[in-house]
């Protein structure tokens, strides 16, 4: 932990630190793995928003290891059983990534899986897991689909905001701990006392303007030390809950929006 704040520091800003950390994650990836994945999932190199970030912060990226993966992703990905099965997983099929004169026959493993995923058995299933629909079951087959889908689409959202409901009630609790240890800090710090003691400094005299050496009250180190130590606890308290806050404020939208969806679908049903 002190080592990454010390990178932070020496960073010129928030954002050259981000950077930072993004230029050395970028620099330990297995380009070849990357590319490969990139193809599996239907993409083209040139649209992979990784690839772009790093880029953006000048990492060093092995563009042939890149491109031998994603050549070798590219022809997985065409071969039928993969069509098949992208088809059964309920994802579109991306056919520009492959060569014409095998399209005919990989349309027809892409349909053939469509006809299992867009059952209505599968499509609650799917639903309930949280799957997404990607609007890839054919017009005879989706009317039905969308009956299993919904139900398992309400049970999954239903779980989620649950979930997300608890996790604010969490917050809610830790904020108070937290508030509760700052106000006694803060009282601490109101009837902390702090102990003096004479010492010799050089001071100016108010009549003459020249500096002389005079006894002088001064708060002691230790006292001094241990108010800094109660006013920097105040602050990290203060700082924990504008975070927790802060989390809150993002769950409460997640959880708008998951309502919202959840409205939508009871109201089709």
């Amino acid at each position: 932990m002190v080592r990454v704040l010390f990178l932070c520091i020496t960073c010129s800003s928030l954002v050259s630190c981000a950077s930072y950390f993004l230029r050395k994650d970028c620099e330990k990836t297995n380009w070849f793995q990357h590319g490969n994945d990139v193809a599996m999932n239907g993409e083209r190199l040139d649209s992979d928003d990784y690839i772009k970030k790093c880029e953006r912060v000048e990492a060093k990226i092995n563009y042939q290891d890149l491109d031998l993966g994603f050549k070798q992703g590219m022809g997985t990905y065409c071969k039928p059983k993969t069509v098949f099965n992208t088809g059964k997983t309920g994802k579109p099929f991306k056919e520009d990534m492959c060569d014409v004169p095998e399209l005919k026959r990989l349309r027809m493993r892409y349909q053939a899986g469509l006809k299992i995923f867009c059952q209505p058995e599968n499509a609650k299933i799917f639903g309930a897991k949280g799957g997404k629909y990607l609007n890839v079951c054919p017009s005879d087959l989706e009317p039905n689909f969308f009956v299993g889908y919904r139900k398992g689409r309400k049970v999954y959202l239903s779980g989620v905001i649950s979930d997300k409901q608890k996790e604010m009630r969490s917050l809610d609790t830790r904020i108070d701990r937290i508030r509760r240890d700052r106000d006694r800090i803060s009282y601490q710090l109101a009837s902390f006392r702090p102990t003096k003691k004479l010492v010799m400094k050089q001071v100016q005299d108010a009549s003459t303007g020249q500096m002389v050496n005079k006894m002088v009250m001064e708060e002691d180190e230790r006292s001094v030390r241990m108010r800094q130590r109660m006013q920097r606890n105040m602050s990290s308290k203060d700082r924990e809950v504008d975070s927790l806050q802060s989390r809150q404020e993002k769950l409460r939208s997640e959880v708008e929006q998951l309502n919202q969806e959840l409205r939508a679908l009871q109201t089709e049903s």
